[in-house]
């Protein structure tokens, strides 16, 4: 993530020409990953309980695994999905305060993190579909809280 934040805080830099308006905009949409996640991650998956596909005894075996690797935390819903949705959502519902570039970069950074988590077998497309869907849903709240807090909009 590190590579993205930096195109992004060079961008948002770049329209505001402020140091603290860049940083009060990155801390804007960092916010939104921390909910997401806890949501995603401390609420739905332990709720769901779902077996991701190279855990899955039905599954796994048509599974190629990369490096060996799988997680034994559970798969519905995914938080890479939901976190990368919700902060392109986020930059979306803003992007008349935000350079026009970031939610563009956002949506198509955000469509492939989550097709290489099928890609390594960790989670199913319903698992990335749901994050999508929460992500979505989290960002709309979050950007009613964070506009009504900071921008005074209804």
């Amino acid at each position: 993530w590190i590579p993205l934040f930096v195109v992004i805080a060079y961008l948002i830099h770049r329209k505001t020409k402020d140091f603290k308006q860049t940083i009060y905009w990155l801390l804007i949409l960092g916010g939104i990953i921390v909910f997401t996640d806890m949501i995603s991650a401390r609420v739905l998956k332990p709720y769901f309980k779902r077996l991701r596909p190279c855990n899955d005894p039905v599954v796994s075996g048509n599974i190629h695994i990369v490096r060996d690797y799988c997680s034994r935390a559970y798969s519905f819903v995914s938080s890479h999905a939901t976190n990368s949705f919700g902060l392109f959502s986020v930059a979306y519902f803003f992007r008349r305060k935000l350079p026009t570039l970031v939610p563009i970069i956002l949506f198509f950074w955000s469509l492939f993190f989550s097709y290489t988590r099928i890609y390594l077998g960790v989670h199913f497309v319903g698992d990335i579909l749901g994050g999508f869907v929460l992500g979505f849903i989290t960002a709309f709240l979050y950007y009613k809280l964070v506009s009504r807090i900071f921008f005074r909009e209804h």
